[in-house]
């Protein structure tokens, strides 16, 4: 399992300004969110040395990246269909928590989700 510092650094890396493609700065994305968090706190949040951020604050990167929040919390994530009318995990919820675990990049979670159903069919 991912830790915080592992998630964020993720965001960071893979959600790029659409302008240049490059990471946004930590200032970028404080000003973005209304000053909610400081570029000091960013640092600490990626580097490990907040380990247990809190709600809003997650909520906000959440809001600036445009992920879910069950980014930092799969374990919570239902999926519509995942459970069968017996109360079985399907095969499509099973394959998303897989892939999730294996710490891919979300983009190429859902690349490899879309092949592999690609492929059943």
């Amino acid at each position: 399992m991912s830790t915080v510092a592992q998630l964020v650094d993720t965001l960071f890396r893979t959600h790029r300004r659409p302008d240049t493609g490059r990471e946004y700065t930590y200032k970028e994305v404080c000003v973005a969110l209304g000053g909610d968090i400081e570029p000091s706190h960013l640092s600490k949040l990626r580097s490990g040395k907040i380990p247990n951020p809190g709600r809003e604050t997650l909520l906000a990167l959440c809001r600036f990246f445009k992920v879910s929040p069950t980014y930092f919390f799969p374990e919570l994530e239902v999926l519509p269909g995942s459970e069968n009318n017996t109360g079985e995990t399907s095969q499509a919820h099973l394959l998303h928590i897989v892939l999730r675990s294996a710490g891919l990049r979300p983009d190429v979670e859902e690349k490899l989700e879309a092949l592999i159903q690609a492929l059943r069919e």
